[in-house]
């Protein structure tokens, strides 16, 4: 908050003073009272930083405008008193969400700011706010969940259903059908994906551009484009398209995406590649809008067989194994251990570059290396000649609480086991019986999704009032038909805070769709330094015609991967952020540190990974696999118990073998 603006609160509280009408005190004694009480009120708000209540203000002006008449106490004294109301007051408004509005909402109001309170004025401003974008706010939302035919082609169009499982060839029938594309496109979820159909579009010698939010290449004469789906231009004409993974259609992220494809693409042949459980939400969509689909069934080649036994890590581990865990540092530790014991490993994760996945995905094609550990990322992706899946645990923390796997992703994961030709019988197995039953019963079911998800409308951009407000005001309303629901928003709303107290500095804070332009930029929230280096562009996107370059000895990390990771995350921002804000990128050395921090970190992964071995933070002795706590069962029994049991149950995974127990 300005000079200027405190100088306008003062002239308006000292007015207000002025203007206060309050019941005299009768007595010295009570008057006396008053004065403590005040000066106890303002002593503990100004210890915890808060605004006076407004019975305590009342008191305050009470006892000046008593002491103005009697001179019963010290003048300067009492005047501070009022003085220092003040400062809290302003201090309060400045830490305020939209605090200059909020301020101007103060003084053009007719509300006693010397004896009302603060806190409570501002709880009113919120809920003006609120009520004055709720009713516009339901209207779009009723509008988009209710009547979707703004966003279809209005054009004649002819769906082609893939249903199937994974493993199931559908991807592939699809992809056939696109070579002879005259102008055709591929959607997927992945830039690995897209990578995958370019690769394949270009050995079959069909010209094809391949368009991800962080990579673009292009061919004289393309015929195809391969891109991820939030890069796919709608509105150009196609004769053929390819929609990939359409389950997830009912995504809480990126869902609507899948929507908004199937109502708007332009293309005269639409091929929509999905699980068996959304047909029925999908054939819906078609119905209600009457256009023309075909449906093809595909069943997996290869018979899945859930094994009985439990597995064991040190004895039946077999070439062909994938192991499957849900985090990065469980993924590592694993494929430490059995690097340990002489047998090869690819390492897959969420957050690995697309490039360093292909590379893991190769050495495990051609034979380089025996075993996957994966994270569940290997549902999505390439299919790989995998004999057995193996879940080392079947739960996983979903961002908001850990929780088991359902059965979509059980069946996108399981279905992973077994390949044409390679092996004709895929095996899926957990580390406990009981985990092997609730795998069975879980692939088993057949539960239709019912719904799917619509994003936030950009008809929202153009109403008066605080973007958060619409946002959170957007997210708290549920549409009325059961059949739709809205993508999580909450991360907009945290960039949104991250934003706010540096909005004089921010060229378009106040232009909802330029800040809705800079809040859907694509980076990773949760990195410290990633956000950091969004946030400095937000400062300064405006300040030159190139972004600031991010510098590799910039980023601090504990490992030489997690480094190169984080590094390449800045690079991926660096390029999305210049391309989405119309700056010039420095092309070649983008390329030039792209491709040696991919070396780096494949350097990192086919190198020693003892490091990552998770150990007793006390006796540094290894901890079994998927162990929870942080320290070993003998620690804790001398003083830290409260894993012991755990560390028992998990205490068979770190014996050692005989041997190597790969098999050929």
């Amino acid at each position: 908050m300005t000079e200027d603006a405190r100088k306008v609160f003062d002239k308006r509280y000292i007015n207000d003073i002025e203007k206060a009408k309050l019941k005299p005190i009768h007595s010295y004694g009570m008057a006396a009272r008053i004065k403590k009480s005040v000066e106890n009120g303002i002593a503990v708000s100004e210890k915890k930083g808060l605004a006076l209540k407004a019975l305590q203000k009342t008191e305050a002006l009470r006892l000046y405008k008593n002491n103005r008449i009697f001179h019963k106490f010290d003048n300067h004294e009492v005047c501070n008193y009022l003085k220092r109301i003040a400062d809290l007051d302003f201090e309060y408004i400045s830490r305020c969400r939209w605090s200059e509005e909020f301020l101007e909402y103060l003084l053009s109001s007719q509300d006693n700011l010397a004896k009302n309170s603060v806190y409570e004025l501002y709880g009113r401003y919120v809920r003006h706010i609120t009520d004055k974008l709720d009713d516009e706010v339901a209207d779009v939302l009723k509008l988009q969940a209710n009547d979707t035919d703004e966003l279809k082609h209005h054009g004649e169009r002819r769906f082609i259903l893939h249903i199937g499982g994974t493993n199931s060839g559908k991807t592939y029938t699809a992809i056939e059908r696109l070579k002879s594309a005259a102008k055709g496109v591929y959607a997927g979820p992945l830039r690995l994906l897209a990578l995958e159909i370019y690769d394949k579009m270009v050995e079959a010698g069909v010209p094809c551009n391949m368009v991800t939010g962080q990579e673009q290449y292009y061919t004289d004469n393309s015929r195809c484009i391969a891109a991820t789906v939030e890069m796919v231009e709608p509105y150009a004409m196609y004769d053929i398209a390819v929609i990939d993974e359409v389950q997830m259609i009912n995504d809480p992220y990126r869902g609507h995406i899948w929507l908004n494809l199937i109502l708007r693409l332009q293309a005269d042949e639409i091929h929509l590649c999905m699980a068996p459980e959304v047909e029925n939400v999908v054939c819906s969509i078609l119905d209600n809008y009457n256009e023309k689909y075909e449906i093809i069934r595909h069943e997996r080649t290869t018979q899945l067989i859930f094994e009985d036994r439990p597995y064991n890590i040190n004895t039946d581990i077999t070439r062909g194994d994938a192991l499957i865990l849900f985090s990065k540092k469980e993924v590592l530790d694993v494929a430490a251990r059995l690097e340990q014991k002489g047998i090869k490993v690819s390492t897959i994760y969420g957050s690995l570059p697309p490039q360093i996945r292909k590379r893991q995905f190769e050495m495990f094609l051609s034979g380089e290396t025996e075993v996957v550990v994966a994270t569940d990322a290997i549902g999505l992706g390439v299919n790989l000649p995998i004999r057995r899946i193996v879940f080392m645990n079947i739960s996983k923390f979903d961002g908001a609480h850990r929780r088991q796997l359902n059965e979509y992703e059980i069946r996108q994961i399981a279905g992973r086991a077994g390949r044409r030709g390679i092996y004709d019988y895929g095996y899926v197995t957990s580390t406990s019986r009981g985990n092997i039953d609730i795998l069975k019963e879980q692939y088993g079911m057949n539960h239709q999704v019912s719904y799917v998800r619509i994003g936030f409308p950009g008809a929202l951009l153009d109403i008066d009032g605080p973007l958060d407000i619409i946002l959170e005001e957007w997210d708290r309303l549920q549409p009325e038909s059961s059949t739709v629901r809205k993508i999580d928003i909450k991360e907009y709303v945290l960039k949104y805070r991250m934003l706010y107290p540096h909005r004089k500095r921010i060229e378009g804070f106040d232009d909802n769709r330029r800040l809705f332009e800079l809040l859907s930029c694509d980076m990773d929230i949760n990195n410290e330094q990633c956000a950091g280096l969004w946030l400095s562009y937000c400062l300064n996107y405006n300040a030159d015609v190139s972004l600031e370059f991010p510098e590799f000895d910039n980023v601090y990390a504990v490992t030489l991967l997690e480094k190169a990771e984080s590094y390449y995350k800045q690079l991926d921002l660096y390029s999305q952020f210049s391309r989405r804000m119309g700056k010039i990128t420095e092309v070649e050395r983008l390329e030039t540190a792209k491709q040696d921090t991919e070396k780096l970190i494949n350097e990192e992964l086919n190198g020693n990974k003892k490091n990552y071995l998770r150990r007793c933070l006390r006796c540094n002795n290894i901890l079994p696999v998927s162990y929870k706590g942080k320290y070993c069962g003998r620690c804790e029994q001398s003083g830290h118990g409260r894993h012991l049991h755990q560390y028992k149950a998990a205490a068979q995974d770190v014996k050692k073998p005989a041997g190597k127990a790969i098999e050929a």
